[in-house]
């Protein structure tokens, strides 16, 4: 492990690993630049319905666009993930589904939840990867909950962290400014 990776605590270890500067500012800078280039659109939520979203901007009120998840960023974080994973958790890994840009502007915010459907049988998401790529905002912080309790990871620009989806998360509202980053799932059949 090198100085600029690591996990918070023994006790935190298997709850999420990051990666401090695995992106350059450089780097950052330009996917922001090129991505606000396209049309974003409002995110979706899940709802009773299986397989039909909604929009509900009092749980998540941010803008995404779908990224390649087989090249460029999305493969640079699945890469990422599976190099955490084989260190941390050791959970058995097959594919990957999407890569999101997430854009959140003031006010925007994503309610506590979890990534993965805990449907038995199923693949299912089982890490979550994310790249915070500006730090030059105010609220919007990313927070694990653990035993009920906000914890803060490292979140600095550039840092890429992990954790597994099924570990409830959100992130709060931002008060001033644009918070941005991208997101990718690994995902595996169901957990034994």
């Amino acid at each position: 492990m090198t100085e600029n990776e690591g996990v918070m605590t023994e006790r935190e270890e298997m709850l999420w690993w990051y990666i401090e500067d695995a992106l350059s500012p450089t780097l950052c800078d330009s996917m922001i630049e090129g991505f606000e280039k396209f049309t974003s659109e409002k995110a979706l939520v899940g709802s009773q319905e299986p397989n039909k979203p909604i929009l509900n901007l009092n749980i998540r009120d941010v803008n995404k666009l779908n990224l390649p998840f087989t090249t460029g960023i999305g493969a640079t974080l699945a890469g990422t993930g599976l190099y955490m994973n084989s260190v941390a958790w050791k959970f058995d890994l097959t594919s990957q589904n999407q890569t999101e840009y997430l854009r959140y502007d003031e006010h925007g915010h994503y309610r506590d939840h979890i990534d993965s459907r805990m449907e038995p049988g199923n693949i299912v998401r089982k890490l979550t990867v994310l790249a915070f790529l500006n730090d030059d905002f105010e609220g919007g912080k990313l927070y694990l909950k653990i035993s009920g309790e906000k914890t803060y990871p490292h979140q600095k620009k550039g840092t890429v962290i992990a954790f597994p989806s099924f570990i409830m998360h959100g992130v709060e509202p931002v008060t001033s400014g644009v918070r941005r980053s991208i997101v990718t799932w690994l995902l595996g059949p169901w957990f034994k």
